[in-house]
């Protein structure tokens, strides 16, 4: 119960919590106060009507001692009936010595027998007993005084005083404090609403400018004139904000510098990398067309030398063919897709590629029943032939490569294509992906990033590792649920 509560308050705003507060503490506040009153009115109005009824009895009990001397009992009568009148008076009884009845007999007492035996041996000069009375329905005060001549007791008065009036003024005085406790509340209540919409309306300046900046507006400011801490807050954060925006604007400066010494330097490593490819290929086909051109050259000289030039123009174009691949990526055209069928199709293709590495043995290990894929069939016939020629190119002469596809936790389906090479070492393994990064001699530097862009243009996932048992693995995760845009 508790925790529910505190869940319930942690929950409210700032200005009901307020509210909540301030009601809960004048609440608490009203109901000791109520407990303290009653109690102290109660005790003071029954010790009033004890103080009362003793003197009034006393008196009775001295203005009596002549009828009882000369057996007047029609005074005593009288007595009775005059007291009777009273409001709060429920009883009067006069007995003698042996405690009979002499005035007031006819009365319907139900007296509790205790209460009685105890005020006829009573010799003080007063004795209240409190009882409840089944007859009045209410608490009742028996008084008892003794009639005393020359230090003899020769009767008894007996008063019993209802509390019926005590008790309703009792009740009257707690519901005006009650009635003045939801005054207090309602009033507290809008005093509350009072204080708190002062305490909360720069709170929520405060919270709508922070969310402002965080959008990323930082010519937000917070307009609070009051001389407390909120103001003070409010021009500690406008300047924040001033600063922010001064380190914004420094920030985007410096980017901006950033970025384009980025692309210089990557245009100037783009460059260096495609002179480098074409100057060896260049200078071949230069001198075999010197060659070609020479009448004296045999023809069969000229026809190895066109080999040649046919050879290094094949190598010009796949290095123009990567560079335009990673720069300018084409739009997909999403098909469903069997990776098993499109590796068994690209099989004679990847044999002749490890074939031309060195004798590289390429085993399939495909999983049957695997799902198809939507993705751009030859997009994915690329990133795989890719991966495939780095792992013939690292398995080295004589090595092994497997190509493996499985389904992995339902929603993926894998191409793991792994090596027995010596494997990425720590250097690389986190740059393995980036453009122009190479570890071979020859080469772009483009062929894994080729492959990270197709793969995550399908919304996958490519990972490279080392193997426990040695070489290294690329894996390809396409999802089998298209999720994203073409591009």
């Amino acid at each position: 119960m508790i925790r529910s509560l505190v869940h319930f308050f942690e929950g409210l705003s700032l200005r009901n919590k307020l509210v909540f507060s301030f009601v809960f503490v004048i609440i608490i506040s009203t109901v000791i106060s109520s407990f303290v009153s009653h109690y102290k009115w109660k005790h003071d109005y029954y010790a009033q009507v004890r103080e009362e009824g003793t003197v009034l009895t006393q008196t009775l009990a001295q203005g009596s001692v002549d009828p009882i001397l000369r057996h007047d009992f029609s005074t005593l009568e009288e007595y009775v009936n005059n007291l009777l009148k009273k409001e709060n008076v429920a009883y009067v009884i006069f007995t003698n010595h042996n405690g009979h009845i002499l005035a007031g007999g006819d009365q319907d007492l139900n007296v509790p027998g205790e209460i009685i035996r105890k005020g006829l041996v009573n010799t003080a000069p007063a004795l209240v007993q409190t009882y409840h009375s089944e007859a009045l329905k209410m608490q009742v005060n028996d008084i008892s005084v003794p009639v005393m001549i020359d230090a003899k007791k020769w009767g008894t008065v007996r008063v019993g005083f209802s509390l019926g009036n005590v008790e309703h003024e009792i009740y009257s005085n707690i519901f005006s404090a009650l009635l003045s406790a939801l005054l207090s509340i309602a009033g507290g209540i809008a005093v509350a609403l009072v204080l708190t919409r002062i305490i909360t309306k720069p709170v929520g300046a405060f919270i709508k400018s922070m969310r402002t900046i965080s959008e990323g507006d930082l010519s937000q400011k917070i307009r609070v004139s009051s001389p407390d801490e909120f103001g003070e807050m409010a021009d500690s954060f406008n300047r924040m904000a001033h600063s922010l925006s001064e380190s914004k604007e420094k920030l985007r400066e410096t980017f901006e510098e950033l970025a384009q010494k980025q692309k210089l330097a990557a245009l100037g490593e783009l460059s260096a990398r495609v002179a480098h490819e074409i100057k060896n290929p260049l200078g071949i086909i230069r001198g075999s067309a010197q060659i070609i051109v020479d009448g004296k050259t045999p023809l069969a000289i000229k026809e190895e030398v066109g080999r040649f030039i046919v050879e290094e123009t094949d190598k010009l174009n796949h290095t123009v063919m990567d560079i335009l691949n990673y720069a300018q990526p084409r739009m997909r055209e999403l098909v469903p897709v069997d990776l098993n069928a499109l590796i068994r199709d690209s099989r004679t293709i990847w044999e002749k590629t490890a074939a031309e590495k060195g004798k590289i043995t390429l085993r399939l290990l495909l999983a049957e029943g695997l799902p198809e894929v939507r993705a751009d069939r030859d997009l994915v016939l690329r990133a795989l032939l890719n991966v495939v020629m780095n792992a013939c190119e690292a398995a080295e002469h004589g090595g092994e490569v497997d190509i493996q596809t499985f389904s992995k936790d339902g929603s993926w389906v894998a191409v793991r294509v792994s090596d027995n090479g010596p494997g990425i070492d720590e250097a690389g393994m986190d740059k393995i992906f980036e453009p122009f990064f190479t570890t071979k001699k020859d080469g772009t530097g483009l062929g894994l990033s080729i492959v990270r862009n197709i793969v995550e243009s399908h919304n996958g996932r490519v990972t490279a590792g080392n193997r426990e048992e040695g070489g290294a693995s690329v894996t390809m995760l396409f999802p089998l649920v298209e999720t994203g845009p073409s591009r």
